[in-house]
């Protein structure tokens, strides 16, 4: 397989572990409240990163870079993006969450043009499109797709696209100075700190921790999101 092939499949892969994230959340959160899934996630995706950093895998070098910048990072993708995410998965139907997170693509061009002045060619826009149309017919049609009206779910789903996007032009300005292992183990140390600084704040104390370790059907999506 070609390099070009290669990229592509990756592109699969992770757009369909992207897609199963959604149900993994409407699991996870049959046995929790959202924050304490977000205090139990974002630890072990940090955990994993030490780790490797630790023992020589992964290599990092903050010396003399503009930290600030990856706290700007930071907050908006995990902290703000995940909280909007998981309560708009909360309020509505994964179906609908998948049809809402298609847009995040449209978002980024949109953000683009108005504040990086980038200009796409038709073809991007027709493939965005296309892409985002055969997201909405598969939904919409399959046989579990459902409503559920709930306003403030769509809410959230429109302020998770649009920091989702954010996320991408930010990435795209600081892929210059940070390496794109510092800036997900910044987001997820960062993820790691917040919401679990919420969570305790909110009272669940230890009790997203010792689910993970007593209910194995927790247990098995929580996971998942955190590796």
């Amino acid at each position: 397989m070609n390099k070009k092939g290669f990229v592509w499949v990756l592109l699969a892969l992770v757009a369909f572990l992207w897609g199963i994230s959604f149900l993994a959340i409407k699991i996870a959160l049959d046995y929790c409240e959202p924050m304490e899934l977000l205090a139990v996630r974002w630890p072990i995706a940090a955990l994993i990163f030490i780790v490797l950093i630790a023992t020589g895998v992964l290599k990092v070098n903050l010396k003399g870079k503009p930290i600030w910048k990856l706290g700007l990072l930071a907050l908006i993708q995990p902290c703000l993006y995940a909280i909007f995410e998981i309560l708009g998965v909360k309020y509505t139907t994964t179906s609908e969450a998948s049809v809402f997170l298609s847009l995040v693509p449209v978002m980024i061009i949109i953000l683009s043009a108005i504040f990086l002045k980038e200009h796409y060619s038709k073809k991007i826009k027709m493939a965005v499109f296309i892409a985002l149309l055969g997201v909405v017919i598969i939904t919409v049609f399959g046989p579990d797709f459902s409503l559920s009206g709930d306003n403030r779910g769509y809410l959230f789903l429109l302020f998770t696209i649009t920091s989702g996007a954010s996320y991408n032009l930010i990435v795209k300005q600081l892929d210059k100075e940070f390496s794109s292992i510092e800036m997900s183990l910044a987001m997820c140390v960062s993820g790691a700190i917040c919401f679990n600084i919420i969570s305790l704040i909110q009272g669940n104390g230890i009790h997203p921790y010792t689910l993970l370790f007593t209910d194995i059907n927790f247990a098995m999506p929580t996971l998942f999101l955190g590796i």
